[in-house]
Formats: C-alpha cells, structure tokens, sequence
C-alpha cells in the first residue's frame, strides 16, 4: 500500500483536469498508490476529489479520504 496527499490552493482552473488524472492514473498504475487523502478547502481539493471519484469507479481497489483543515465549529471561537 502506498498513500498520497494533495493539497491545494482555493483557486484552481478547470484546464489542469487532463494533467491532474493522468499524474493521478500514473501513481496508481506504475507506483502502486491506493490511498489519497484530499485537502478539503479549495478549487483544487475539489477538483483532486472529483477526479478520484472517476477514477474510483476504474481502479475499485484505490481509497480516497477527506481530511479537514480545522475541526467543525473551531472557527467560531
């Protein structure tokens, strides 16, 4: 098992989707990556997460998880 992270910026153009799946493909494919976690903030994390699911749907043996930047109602302190 091989684990992998992406962590973004909030603003993230939708021209990066091609790039992003064919680096995503490659680590699961030729470095055995079956576990992400996924920012959960941004453009980008959302864009890294939709394209999981895709590819979820090719390689059912790969994991994705949200991981939260803060706790639900830390910021309200």
């Amino acid at each position: 098992m091989a684990v992998c992270t992406f962590f973004g910026h909030r603003d993230c153009p939708e021209t990066i989707r091609p790039e992003l799946r064919r680096v995503l493909t490659e680590l699961i494919e030729h470095h055995q990556v079956d576990m992400f976690y996924v920012g959960n903030q941004g453009g980008f994390d959302r864009l890294v997460r939709g394209v999981l699911r895709e590819l979820a749907m090719e390689y059912p043996h790969i994991c994705y998880a949200v991981v939260l930047a803060y706790l639900p109602g830390e910021n309200d302190r």
